[in-house]
């Protein structure tokens, strides 16, 4: 998910709103001030949900994120999203109501029962329990694009292949987003770093090997023969 920026709320480039916190317990909230999803769930399964439970902000499809500061000390709010105000601090419960438009009975009756686990919610575990004189930081989140996993298949060598047969594609390598097939419907937190780093490091091996046999040929020894002028005329050719 990616922030609705307050100043810019059509805005097309978001602000990520990382799952970390929600893994670090904030509640994500219909208008009505009520949950409508595990927000544990994967990243699929919460963006159908926004977009089929949320409202409409900036003309994108959103809910309310809420977090307190027990969810903090789990997972800190960076401090450029307080002062681009993508999450804002109220005082109690009410104060927050306010400024989202529900009642604030709705609003803490949420939090009661979420706290009580008897909400209608499921939900396996809850990181943080909220209670109505907390301290609320409210924002708006929408589903948001911040990571491709469709795009070139490759093998465990990193080598391109054909889609029909599998064959690698001559001289051919990729890694990262530019590549499909290793995380499925729902990449992890993280993976995308260990994906862009393992792929990464075996294609440009890879590719390195390839380009030293092109200039070297199967002489090994070679490798360490050419240098300076005759070594630039070899690459160059």
């Amino acid at each position: 998910t990616g922030f609705v920026d307050p100043a810019d709320e059509g805005a097309s480039v978001k602000w990520l709103a990382p799952e970390a916190f929600r893994g670090a317990g904030a509640l994500l909230l219909k208008k009505n001030c009520r949950r409508f999803v595990n927000e544990l769930g994967t990243r699929k399964t919460v963006s159908d949900a926004i977009v089929k439970d949320g409202f409409l902000a900036g003309g994108y499809h959103s809910a309310f994120i809420v977090l307190n500061d027990a969810s903090r000390e789990i997972f800190d709010i960076p401090g450029i999203y307080l002062k681009k105000k993508f999450l804002v601090q109220y005082d109690s419960a009410e104060e927050a109501a306010v400024a989202m438009g529900c009642k604030a009975e709705d609003l803490v009756e949420t939090l009661e029962k979420y706290s009580a686990w008897q909400d209608d919610v499921p939900k396996p575990t809850r990181p943080t329990l909220f209670t109505k004189q907390d301290k609320l930081y409210v924002g708006r989140v929408s589903p948001s694009v911040h990571y491709t996993m469709g795009g070139l298949r490759i093998n465990t060598e990193a080598n391109v292949v054909y889609q029909a047969n599998g064959m690698p594609i001559g001289r051919l390598w990729a890694a990262g987003e530019a590549t499909g097939g290793l995380h499925g419907e729902n990449r992890l937190a993280g993976n995308g770093l260990l994906d862009n780093i393992v792929f990464g490091r075996i294609a440009g091996r890879n590719a390195a090997r390839n380009y030293r046999g092109l200039i070297f040929g199967s002489d090994p020894s070679r490798r360490h023969t050419l240098e300076g002028s005759e070594f630039k005329e070899k690459h160059q050719r």
